[in-house]
């Protein structure tokens, strides 16, 4: 394809008159890709939806093989503006706007019939540059949004892992504070070698000599009447508490 495919339109030289046309306004070619691979480089183009939406209406209507509607110049066929404003739900004027929109950015090249329909041309070599362009910056977007989201889940998990070690760390610390107030304690019992053992309980005193009967209490006299024993042994242990 020549360099003529991807040449700009230029703006109408008085308003509401004739435009300057693109070169390959009435001439036919033959379109080097498939359909198939149009409909996909407008899908990755980069456009407004007014724009879009107008091109996709065009592509649907021009031929398979010369990308033009109607596919020879001259024919019957072609399309008015107000036909396609309705197809794209728009007013005729702002469907003008995104024709000449169209043609600025060399994608569309429309001969004017006046009075009669125009004709539409889609420029291969335009189209192409124009999705393999949109979908290079979706790639970069996709590429960058996961650098993102990877970014913030390596935060998060160093935020986490920060909050873990700080955790164990003061899990550690109570430990060891733990363990040292045991030290500090020591044992209940003295371990030094000049401690003198604890005083053994006081033994039970002996019984004194068995004192005389007169002496003793009635409730010895009594007790040992009872189990069996010497009033004065009841009476010793008693007094021995």
């Amino acid at each position: 394809m020549n360099a003529g495919l991807v040449q700009r339109s230029q703006a109408p030289l008085v308003r509401g008159g004739r435009r300057v046309e693109h070169p390959l306004a009435r001439t036919s070619i033959v379109a080097p890709y498939s359909v198939t691979q149009g409909y996909r480089w407008i899908g990755d183009a980069i456009l407004p939806p007014g724009e879009k939406a107008l091109l996709v209406a065009i592509f649907k209507l021009v031929d398979s093989k010369t990308w033009r509607w109607p596919p020879k110049t001259g024919d019957g066929g072609g399309s008015a503006v107000a036909d396609l404003a309705l197809m794209i739900a728009r007013s005729v004027r702002q469907t003008r706007r995104l024709i000449r929109a169209l043609e600025e950015r060399g994608v569309l090249a429309v001969a004017d019939r006046r009075p009669f329909r125009s004709e539409y041309q889609i420029l291969p070599e335009a189209l192409r540059e124009l999705g393999e362009a949109g979908k290079a910056a979706g790639i970069a977007d996709r590429a960058e949004r996961r650098a993102r989201h990877r970014s913030r889940m390596d935060a998060a998990d160093a935020a986490l892992d920060q909050r873990e070690a700080q955790g164990e760390a003061q899990g550690e610390d109570a430990r060891h504070e733990a363990e040292g107030e045991g030290e500090d304690a020591g044992p209940d019992f003295d371990l030094r070698e000049d401690a003198s053992p604890a005083p053994a309980p006081a033994a039970a005193a002996e019984p004194s000599a068995e004192p005389a009967p007169d002496a003793l209490p009635s409730w010895a006299l009594s007790a040992g009447r009872k189990h069996k024993l010497e009033p004065a042994l009841v009476a010793g242990l008693v007094r021995s508490l």
